[in-house]
C-alpha cells in the first residue's frame, strides 16, 4: 500500500553487481570490503560475515563509545540508546534464542552451554553505528567468529538464528547457501521489522501468483539477484525452508546446510543444478515429488495475515471515535476480531491503539524520529489500500495486507467499500492471542512522517 509504505521505514537491499560480489568476497577473505552499492534506500540488508575485516573490536569500540550493558540470561546486551528500547524486548531476547535452540536440534547440554557462553549483542542507534562497529552498511550483521551481532533492531531474531546455526555446525566452512542460510534465519526469525509470520505469508503470495519459482533460488548470483527492493527471494526461502525443517527435522536440514557450505568461489560458481540434486539426495525425492509435497504443505500450513471481512449485523463489542472518524469492533466466535473503520465525510483511514501503555519517552524504531506512537503497544493501521498490524514495544509488524504483500487480483481483496467510506479487516485469532485482548481502543489520525519524509 503506498501511503502507508511511505510512513514506515523501508527495507532496503544490495543490488547485486560485480562491486557486490567482490565486497562478499573480500569480507570471506579478510581483507577491506569496499561499500557496497545500494538502490535509491536508506540501508542495507543483513548479513552473516566470519569476522569484521574493518572495524576494531566492536565491543570495545561500543564500551568507548559509552553503549550501556545489561546482562541477560543469554546476552550481554550493549545499547546505545535506552529511550529506544522497551523492556518486552529485551525479555524477548532469551525467549527467543530458547526457541530457536529447540527448533535447531540443540541438546540440552547445548542450551545450557548457551547462557555460560553469552554472546555480544551490540543494539546501535542507527544504520551509520552498525556500519562503524562492524565494518558492513547494513541493518544488522552477525559477526560469526567473534560471537557478536551488531544491528539497530531488537530483537532482531534473523541474525540471532544465524549465530545459533553457525554455534550449533562449527567448525563451518565461511560461506554458506545462501537461500539456506537466509531461508532459515527469515523462517524462524523475520527479517528487520518484519515479523517471521508476515515473512511467510509475503513468500505464499509471491509462489501462489507466480512472480518466484523455487528453482530460481538455487545459487548464490540468482539468490541476490532477486533480493532488490523488494526483497523476493527471503520470503520464499522463508516458506520453502519451513517446510524442508518440518519435513525432515533439524537434523537433516542442518546435514544440507553443512553440505553445500563452502569457500566464497566454491559456493558463487557452483551450478544452480549440483544444489537441486544434493537437495534430492538429502530428502531422497525426486525434484517433482518434492514439488508436490511442498504444494500440499502449503495448502495445510496457510500463514497469518489480515483479510477483508463483512461487518456482523449485530451491535459491536467496542466503539470508539476522533475527528470524524469511527471505529467498531467485533469478537467473532473463533477468536478472530472484525474491525471496521469509517471515515466519515473523509477518507477512511487511521490508527487503532490498545494495549499497555508505552514507557515515557519511548522511541520506536519502526517509526522515523519524530513520529510518536501514541503510547500505546499494538496498532492497527488503515487505509483504503489496506492494513498492517504492528508491535511499537518489538519494533515490529506482525501482519499485513495491502497492494504489494495482499493476494493475487484485487489488492484490497473486499476491504474498501467506497460506498460506505468503510474499510473492514479481519485479524485472525492467532494474532489476537499474541496481542492479547484488543481493547480498550484509541483511534486516532494516521500516523504521518514528519515534513520533508
Amino acid at each position: 500500500m503506498r501511503r502507508l509504505r511511505r510512513r514506515f521505514p523501508l527495507l532496503l537491499v544490495v543490488a547485486v553487481s560485480a562491486a557486490t560480489i567482490a565486497a562478499f568476497a573480500a569480507g570471506a577473505a579478510g581483507a577491506a570490503v569496499p561499500t557496497l552499492s545500494v538502490r535509491a534506500s536508506r540501508s542495507v540488508g543483513s548479513a552473516a560475515v566470519t569476522a569484521s575485516p574493518t572495524a576494531a573490536d566492536p565491543v570495545e569500540r561500543a564500551r568507548t563509545l559509552g553503549f550501556e550493558l545489561v546482562e541477560t540470561r543469554t546476552a550481554r546486551l550493549w545499547i546505545a540508546d535506552r529511550e529506544r528500547v522497551h523492556p518486552a524486548a529485551v525479555d524477548s531476547l532469551d525467549a527467543f534464542v530458547d526457541r530457536a535452540a529447540r527448533l535447531l536440534g540443540f541438546s540440552r547440554a547445548q542450551r545450557a552451554r548457551l547462557a555460560q557462553e553469552k554472546f555480544d549483542y551490540l543494539l546501535c542507534a542507527d544504520p551509520n553505528e552498525v556500519a562503524a562497529l562492524s565494518g558492513r552498511e547494513s541493518e544488522g550483521v552477525t559477526l560469526l567468529e567473534q560471537g557478536a551481532i551488531v544491528t539497530r533492531w531488537l530483537p532482531h531474531d534473523h541474525e540471532v538464528v544465524h549465530l545459533l546455526v553457525y554455534r550449533r555446525l562449527a567448525p563451518l566452512p565461511p560461506v554458506a547457501e545462501p537461500f539456506l542460510q537466509e531461508g532459515l534465519a527469515s523462517a524462524l526469525g523475520g527479517r528487520h521489522d518484519e515479523d517471521a509470520a508476515a515473512l511467510q505469508a509475503e513468500g505464499e503470495r509471491l509462489l501462489a501468483c507466480g512472480e518466484v519459482s523455487l528453482e530460481t533460488l538455487w545459487g548464490f548470483p540468482r539468490f541476490h539477484a532477486l533480493a532488490g527492493p523488494a526483497a523476493r527471494s527471503y520470503p520464499v526461502a522463508a516458506r520453502f525452508v519451513a517446510f524442508l525443517l518440518d519435513e525432515g527435522g533439524p537434523q537433516r536440514l542442518l546435514r544440507l546446510y553443512r553440505l553445500l557450505a563452502s569457500g566464497f568461489e566454491d559456493v558463487v560458481l557452483r551450478p544452480a543444478g549440483v544444489v537441486l540434486q544434493q537437495i534430492e539426495g538429502e530428502y531422497g525425492r525426486s525434484w517433482d515429488a518434492l514439488q508436490a509435497d511442498f504444494a500440499a504443505w502449503r495448502a495445510a500450513h496457510t500463514p497469518l495475515r489480515l483479510s477483508a471481512a463483512v461487518a456482523p449485523r449485530r451491535s459491536p463489542d467496542l466503539v470508539a471515535r476522533d475527528r470524524g472518524r469511527s471505529v467498531a469492533l467485533w469478537r467473532d466466535a473463533d477468536g478472530s476480531v472484525i474491525v471496521r473503520l469509517a471515515g466519515g465525510s473523509g477518507t477512511p483511514d487511521g490508527v487503532i491503539l490498545w494495549g499497555d501503555v508505552l514507557p515515557r519517552g519511548y522511541r520506536c524504531g519502526l517509526l522515523p524520529a519524530g513520529v510518536d506512537p501514541v503510547g500505546r503497544r499494538y496498532a492497527l493501521r488503515v487505509e483504503p489500500e489496506g492494513a498492517e498490524l504492528c508491535d511499537f514495544a518489538l519494533d515490529r509488524v506482525l501482519a499485513r495486507h495491502d497492494a504489494a504483500h495482499g493476494p493475487c487480483g484485487d489488492p484490497a481483496e473486499g476491504m474498501f467499500d467506497p460506498r460506505a467510506r468503510t474499510v473492514t479487516v479481519r485479524i485472525p485469532a492467532a494474532l489476537v492471542r499474541r496481542t492479547g485482548p484488543i481493547g480498550p481502543l484509541r483511534l486516532r489520525a494516521a500516523l504521518a512522517l514528519p515534513s520533508g519524509e
